[in-house]
Order: C-alpha cells, then structure tokens, then sequence
C-alpha cells in the first residue's frame, strides 16, 4: 500500500482494496475496464469543517493513477456520505489499490462507519462486495 500513499497530500486510506476483487476482471489482454459502484459513510466528532473528497488510487503495469468519486462542502455535517460510481481503466495487472479521503487535516477526528466497493452488477456475473468498519484517526 506503501506505493499509493503520498505523504505530502493531506490524504488518509479508508479501505484498502484486496487485488483479489479486480483479478477477477483482468485476463491476458494487456488493457482492461471495469466499473465499480462506491459509498463510504465517515462521521465528525467535532463536524466537518474543509472540503474533503473521495478518490480511488491503484498502481497497474503502466503507472499510479486516481480517480474522483465524491466530494463534499464542510459546512459542520456530523455524518457524511461520498459516493459514485467509477471506472477503472487498467493495464495489466493491479498491484495495490485503495480508497482515500484528501482534505482533511493531520489530528482530525474521523471514523469510518461503513464503506462499499463493488463491481458494478450489469457488468459481471456474481457479485462480490466489500465492507468495513474502521476507525482512522491520527
């Protein structure tokens, strides 16, 4: 996870992904898509006060690449909600990827009280889900 994370963006991981979910999409041709259907619910101890934003980072054969998914206004909200849907374009094979909020700053409080990432169900044939509780505070 190491090669998604950089230390300089006010950046923190939410979920990281297991390769597992997008093996199942990549085959021997070199470039591949797939959407993925996203929602993570974070709460503020203290009420959210900066922007923040949902991105998707995962390092493929060719290079780190992110994606928006969400963003929100702080505006003092408690419990907030980021969510989208997202395509990832990928060459080769996937060798980290994760979920991170960016904006927050170093210390604030924040929780992760459920958070999604699924292959969006018209594009695969079973449908395998992730879902997490966990709290990020630093």
């Amino acid at each position: 996870m190491s090669k998604l994370i950089n230390a300089r963006r006010q950046e923190r991981l939410v979920l990281e992904v297991p390769l597992s979910l997008a093996k199942q999409y990549s085959s021997s041709e070199k470039f591949w898509s797939q959407k993925f259907e996203t929602a993570v619910w974070l709460s503020f101890p203290h009420g959210l006060r900066k922007n923040i934003s949902l991105h998707v980072k995962y390092h493929d054969k060719e290079r780190l690449k992110a994606t928006l998914i969400d963003r929100c206004l702080g505006k003092g909200q408690t419990l907030v909600l980021l969510n989208g849907c997202v395509k990832l374009s990928v060459v080769g094979d996937i060798k980290a990827m994760g979920l991170f909020v960016k904006g927050l700053e170093k210390g604030d409080p924040v929780k992760v009280e459920e958070c999604h990432f699924k292959p969006k169900p018209d594009m695969l044939p079973h449908s395998d889900s992730i879902a997490t509780r966990k709290e990020i505070y630093e």
